[in-house]
């Protein structure tokens, strides 16, 4: 699976993006990635969605997304 990388994105584009390719639920509020990703983690058992708690930086964590799906 192919998920879009979010070099030149803003948090919300990206998320939104992520949601609709995954099937996922979309991100409320911008200063909860955290919990969303979480969220996204268990929503999409398929891929290995690394915690998102362990990233102080939306893009690397999402950097890091990309590279499991």
């Amino acid at each position: 699976m192919t998920l879009t990388q979010p070099t030149g994105m803003e948090l919300v584009d990206w998320a939104d993006q992520v949601s609709l390719e995954l099937g996922a639920p979309r991100l409320q509020n911008e200063l909860d990635w955290q919990g969303w990703g979480a969220g996204i983690a268990l929503a999409v058992p398929n891929i290995d969605v690394p915690s998102p708690y362990q990233f102080d930086n939306w893009t690397n964590w999402a950097e890091r997304v990309c590279q499991t799906a």
